[in-house]
């Protein structure tokens, strides 16, 4: 009985050693499961190999295979890589595994150097890491060239920049070829809007940037964002020199407009906010339908002193807007006076005779700029532009190095100077067959808040 006892008693304490095993193996386990796997990897593949070796001159074959450490993926090849000089015909690409081959379908040129760009295409299976523009470059030549042309292109009508373009390049002067031709080099641009031409061969050539629409990789439409530079442009073996172009589209897309079918109900409605008029603004009366008789209609004003005014009216090629000029006084109340029957569409249907009250703005509505410029120069006509909404609403020549105005319409603007090259008051584009290039304009602020009742004081350094 007792033996018994005894081996009952070993039975339940293995039983607990055995639980007590398996539980902290369990958690154990747990541990180590959550410290598995390692750091990420934040490596971008790297190059092993390539046939024919980099940099190797009298390459004569057009078959290239490049091999890498790991597994890669190709990401947009057909829209990254560029192969210099240009290839009119989109070379072959294949990838496997950890390499890439590429197979040349236009003839190679003699005594040349060929660099192959594939911009942001080759990246890791696993993680996606990206091994930036890599560059890979041969000759059929004895020697690599190694002379450069550098720049930056912006955007003229406000020196932004569109990462978008490319750059090219034409071998010679003659400066009908981008109409016509594909260039010899393309390049990209970075973020900031810099470019850079390697491995040219010494030499004269003519630069120009293009948004290519179509990808024709020639300047065909005059809504396509340009840039020319004036004169050709020489390679150099140093990077000194950089070349400024500045883009502008000739023609802006213009969407043709929408008939609108006339409306059942016939109405109207005025450009007051809270029943205030803006002392800087024309009364503006906006209708549902287009008006069948302008002429024939007599607006009037009466202010809080019985004066009548008959404001000349200045009418939309809608015939749906029509402006009324008039010399506001401040916080003065006001009748518009609408002669209603007066008024009919092309239905017939006339508006009801009918009287709007309103009052003028106060000047301490307004808001107080005071901008002070240094280093202006004065022989680029320079004016000063107030957008908001992409609009400019507010444009004054600068003739001083100091520019007040005391009645601003408190809001949010960006400032703009333009040099307004012929003194017509607006940016003008370029015309590439006239050789004209674009007025230039600078932002000066993206946000300038105007508050009423407030001055604010800015110092301007160029």
């Amino acid at each position: 009985m007792k033996l018994k006892k005894n081996i009952l008693s070993r039975s339940c304490l293995f039983v607990l050693i055995a639980g007590y095993i398996v539980v902290s193996g369990v958690s154990g386990c747990g541990q180590i499961g959550s410290i598995s796997g390692g750091a990420k990897d934040t490596l971008p593949p790297v190059l092993r190999a390539a046939s024919p070796k980099l940099m190797t001159t009298s390459v004569t074959t057009n078959s290239f295979t490049f091999s890498f450490n790991e597994y890669i993926d190709l990401k947009d090849v057909n829209t990254q890589l560029i192969v210099s000089p240009f290839q009119k015909k989109f070379p072959k690409v294949r990838y496997n595994g950890k390499s890439i081959s590429v197979v040349l379908q236009d003839s190679l040129l003699p005594n040349t150097t060929y660099s192959f760009d594939f911009g942001t295409a080759i990246r890791d299976v696993n993680e996606g890491n990206i091994l930036y523009s890599p560059e890979f470059v041969f000759s059929t030549g004895l020697n690599i060239d190694s002379f450069r042309i550098n720049g930056v292109v912006r955007i003229a009508e406000d020196n932004s920049v569109d990462s978008t373009l490319i750059v090219m390049l034409y071998k010679g002067d003659v400066d009908s070829a981008v109409l016509t031709q594909m260039p010899m080099y393309i390049t990209r641009l970075n973020g900031n809007g810099a470019f850079s031409f390697k491995n040219l061969p010494s030499g004269k050539f003519l630069l120009y940037a293009l948004k290519d629409g179509d990808g024709s990789r020639t300047y065909n439409s005059p809504t396509e964002l340009f840039a020319f530079y004036d004169i050709p442009v020489m390679s150099a073996s140093d990077s000194v020199t950089a070349y400024v172009l500045y883009a502008y589209a000739e023609r802006k897309i213009k969407l043709p407009p929408t008939k609108e079918k006339p409306t059942d109900t016939f109405s109207f409605s005025v450009n007051l906010k809270n029943d205030k008029a803006d002392l800087l603004k024309p009364l503006t009366i906006s209708f549902t339908n287009p008006v069948q008789n302008p002429n024939d209609i007599r607006f009037q004003l009466l202010d809080s002193l019985n004066e009548m005014y008959f404001p000349q009216p200045t009418w939309s090629s809608t015939r749906k807007d029509v402006e009324l000029a008039c010399q506001w006084k401040p916080g003065m109340y006001y009748r518009l006076i609408i002669p209603g029957e007066k008024i009919y569409d092309s239905l017939g249907n006339a508006i009801q005779p009918d009287t709007v009250h309103f009052s003028t703005k106060l000047t301490d509505e307004y808001g107080h700029v005071i901008l002070r410029f240094a280093n202006l120069d004065f022989s680029k006509k320079p004016v000063l532009q107030f957008f908001q909404s992409g609009e400019v609403v507010l444009s004054d020549s600068l003739l001083g190095n100091v520019w007040e105005r005391k009645m601003i319409l408190p809001g949010e603007y960006e400032l703009r100077l333009l040099f307004d090259t012929n003194e017509n008051g607006s940016w003008d584009p370029g015309n590439y067959l006239e050789k004209k290039q674009p007025e230039r304009a600078i932002v000066l602020f993206k946000k300038l808040m105007v508050r009423a009742g407030w001055t604010d004081e800015q110092e301007i350094k160029l």
